[in-house]
């Protein structure tokens, strides 16, 4: 995978301190399943669709050492993944998919490097609560 940053300029990332980490443009991705549509449209077998291409790599640079104390957006996001793990019985993967994460293991790294806990960790404490 090719390594991108900002509209596909990789030297961006390198002027600012720290350097900033991006994620791998997925293109070879993104070119099969234009290929696949395309082939699709021309033998009459499909409609064009938005078809979402997950993001599955971060090629990490010194920024990912940091995160921003307070960050609302983040908050938001886990708040969010708490919700949904307190108070429904989605599988993780579907809980991923909905909340944009590439693959159930980034979201549950991202909620164990959070709070502490594993999701799953998470869901038998909170419904093991007294009410």
């Amino acid at each position: 995978m090719e390594e991108e940053c900002l509209e596909g300029d990789p030297e961006f990332c390198f002027t600012a301190y720290p350097p900033l980490s991006s994620v791998a443009y997925p293109g070879k991705a993104i070119g099969l399943h234009a290929a696949r549509a395309l082939e699709g449209l021309l033998q009459g077998k499909s409609r064009l669709e938005s078809i979402r291409v997950p993001i599955t790599t971060v090629v990490e640079r010194g920024s990912s050492a940091f995160l921003p104390a307070h960050d609302p957006v983040v908050a938001k996001i886990l708040q969010h993944i708490r919700d949904l793990l307190a108070t429904t019985d989605l599988a993780l993967a579907e809980i991923s998919s909905t909340m944009g994460f590439g693959s159930p293991q980034d979201t549950s790294r991202f909620f164990l490097r959070e709070t502490g806990l594993t999701p799953s960790e998470f869901r038998t404490r909170s419904r093991n609560r007294p009410v």
